[in-house]
């Protein structure tokens, strides 16, 4: 209904680098899981394999204690909760809807998406479009990433504060979902998402990564760059003891 929101739905979240990320995602589909693109770019990082003969260290914004996402309130947010809310109604013109709800957690098929616009007949004759749009899309089986622990995003939040051009206001108790789960920025050999890796004193040797950084009980915004992961950087690119000799070699003085 609006060529700008086409194009960033096309453009953006259809993009072949999104479904490529994404474990579940629904380009005009109502089975999210089915995602070849994934699929795919799974099967060539796993044919290059990780680099060697070098140090490999790995950074998560994600708890590590297996502390999942909150909702505003702070109360627990669960798989299956409401993420956005947008009802509009006007009898001249349309009614609208568009709400989301997080991915079950092996639950039986349960609806996460659900967007309708129905034109009045007056808007039908005018728009020479006498359809009503309506979008359902289901999950079962599925994993619960939306509230995982994870480096997290305030998706909701900027649909939220979106300018809805007077078609109503968009709403939600759910700023902040799961972006990149916990184990997965650090390439932990589970499959469970809530899998506690401050506990585990061999969690080295479940990850290809030499040394992992991770806060232990906080979900930090995506790409988040704390005080004490700037330490632990510098712990690992600089080591205690750096000796510069200086015998024949003209480049190695300096500061460091």
């Amino acid at each position: 209904m609006n060529s700008e929101v086409e194009n960033l739905y096309n453009n953006m979240l259809c993009c072949s680098a999104s479904r490529q990320m994404l474990v579940y995602h629904a380009e005009y589909s109502p089975d999210p899981t089915n995602n070849p693109y994934r699929t795919e770019f799974l099967q060539n990082l796993n044919s290059l394999g990780y680099p060697e003969n070098l140090r490999k260290i790995a950074i998560a914004n994600g708890a590590g204690n297996a502390f999942g996402q909150l909702k505003d309130d702070n109360t627990p947010f669960n798989p299956t909760d409401q993420i956005v809310n947008w009802h509009y109604y006007n009898w001249w013109t349309l009614d609208l809807d568009g709400n989301s709800w997080a991915v079950p957690n092996y639950s039986p098929k349960t609806t996460i998406f659900y967007g309708k616009i129905d034109m009045t007949w007056l808007a039908h004759i005018a728009k020479w479009d006498f359809h009503d749009h309506i979008l359902t899309s289901t999950m079962e089986n599925s994993k619960p990433y939306d509230n995982a622990p994870g480096g997290c995003n305030p998706t909701a939040k900027i649909i939220a504060d979106s300018d809805t051009d007077g078609y109503g206001d968009i709403t939600t108790d759910i700023s902040n979902h799961c972006f990149i789960p916990t184990v997965s920025s650090l390439s932990i050999n589970t499959s469970n998402l809530f899998y506690n890796i401050s506990t585990d004193p061999n969690i080295l040797l479940k990850t290809p990564f030499d040394m992992i950084y991770y806060p232990t009980n906080t979900n930090q915004e995506h790409a988040h760059i704390s005080q004490e992961c700037v330490s632990w950087i510098m712990g690992e690119l600089v080591p205690q003891h750096f000796v510069l000799d200086g015998i024949n070699d003209s480049w190695n003085k300096g500061e460091v």
